[in-house]
């Protein structure tokens, strides 16, 4: 009886230590700080879970450039239509480069040159939609041919699929 008591005795004390080393190694090493793929995480796309949306650029003389550097896309986002708004709506013009890059460099999405008007799909006009990864995320857009007369321009991106 007393060797039970005895191995019984070293059994618990073991299995404390095992748990208390457990413990340990997960207070010290979280999981979610691995998680984070951002380099710069205090500088999040406006709303993750619609990139770039609703941003309105004004054309001037005939042109715009935009690039918005590197920004934290904290979750992965799949969007599958990138709707143009013109304003006025009867400006039309030429979508001359869009260049979507993810982490580490990769390009996720790009288009060349494409007409648009009121209501033109870009990721439909551009081959399919966009998987952005989760992390460091930068939008580039140029275009030309809008004219002389000032122009502003926005691209709603969705999830759904243009109706």
């Amino acid at each position: 009886m007393k060797l039970i008591m005895n191995s019984l005795k070293k059994s618990i004390h073991l299995a404390m230590i095992l748990a208390f080393a457990l413990s340990f190694i997960m207070f010290c090493f979280p999981t979610v700080a691995m998680a984070d793929t951002c380099t710069n995480p205090g500088n999040p796309v406006p709303n993750p879970t619609v990139p770039f949306d609703g941003r309105m650029i004004h054309v001037e003389n005939g042109k715009f450039d935009v690039d918005t550097q590197v920004r934290c896309l904290n979750k992965p986002k799949v969007i599958r239509a990138a709707i143009v708004s013109l304003y006025p709506a009867t400006a039309t013009g030429s979508i001359d480069q869009i260049v979507i890059t993810g982490p580490n460099g990769k390009r996720e999405f790009g288009c060349t040159p494409r007409k648009v008007v009121q209501g033109t799909d870009l990721i439909a006009a551009c081959g399919g939609p966009a998987v952005l990864e989760a992390g460091d995320v930068r939008y580039q857009a140029q275009g030309s041919g809008f004219g002389e007369e000032p122009v502003k321009l926005g691209i709603t991106f969705s999830s759904e699929f243009k109706q």
